[in-house]
C-alpha cells in the first residue's frame, strides 16, 4: 500500500474554490518520510485547506496532536499538546525557484505531492522544550518528586552561595578603581 499516495494533490485538475484535506499521521507515515530517524510518539491530525484562484493555489495547513514525551525537567512522562499553523503559496513555474513560502510545480505536472511538506510542518509543530507548564498543580502531577526535590535543594544552595559571595562584579570593580 502506498501510504504517500493520500498526499498527492491533483493540481491539473482542481478547480477555483474551495478543497479541504485531512490526514491521521501515524509512524508509518513519519518512517515513509524518513527513515534515518524515529518517527515522534503521539498521535497528529493534519489538515489542509485550499483555494484556488486563476494560477495561484494557497494551502492553509493546520497541524493538531499529542506527544508522548519525557519531560526536560524531571523526566517523567508526560504528554504535550501540539499545534501549528502554516501556509505555502503553489505556482505553476520552474521548481528551482521555489522558496519556503511558494512552491513553484511544472505546468504540465497531474499532481504534486504534499507528504514532505506536511512531515516538516509536523517536525516543527513540536515543541523544542518539553515540559508542561504548571505540571504541579495538576492532578494528579505527572511530575518526579523526587528529582524535584534535588533541582529545589540545587536551586536553594545556589541562591545561599550566591549571598555569601556577594555581588561578582564587585570584585572586578575593585580592580578599575586603583
Amino acid at each position: 500500500m502506498d501510504i504517500l499516495g493520500a498526499f498527492r494533490i491533483p493540481v491539473s485538475a482542481l478547480k477555483a474554490g474551495e478543497a479541504a484535506y485531512s490526514w491521521t499521521l501515524g509512524p508509518d507515515f513519519f518512517t515513509a518520510i524518513d527513515e534515518d530517524h524515529p518517527a515522534p510518539d503521539g498521535g497528529f491530525h493534519a489538515t489542509m485547506a485550499l483555494q484556488r484562484t486563476a494560477a495561484l493555489v494557497t494551502m492553509e495547513f493546520a497541524i493538531e496532536g499529542h506527544l508522548l514525551t519525557l519531560c526536560d525537567r524531571c523526566t517523567a512522562p508526560i504528554t504535550i499538546p501540539v499545534t501549528g499553523e502554516y501556509q505555502v503559496i503553489l505556482k505553476p513555474g520552474n521548481p528551482d525557484d521555489s522558496t519556503d513560502e511558494v512552491i513553484y510545480y511544472e505546468p504540465e505536472a497531474t499532481y504534486i505531492s504534499v507528504a514532505q511538506l506536511v512531515y516538516d510542518f509536523a517536525i516543527l509543530s513540536i515543541p523544542i522544550t518539553r515540559r508542561l507548564d504548571g505540571c504541579e498543580s495538576l492532578d494528579p502531577a505527572p511530575c518526579d518528586a523526587t528529582v524535584l526535590s534535588y533541582l529545589r535543594k540545587s536551586e536553594e544552595e545556589a541562591l545561599q552561595l550566591r549571598k555569601e559571595s556577594g555581588n561578582p562584579w564587585d570584585d572586578l570593580k575593585k580592580v578599575f578603581d586603583n
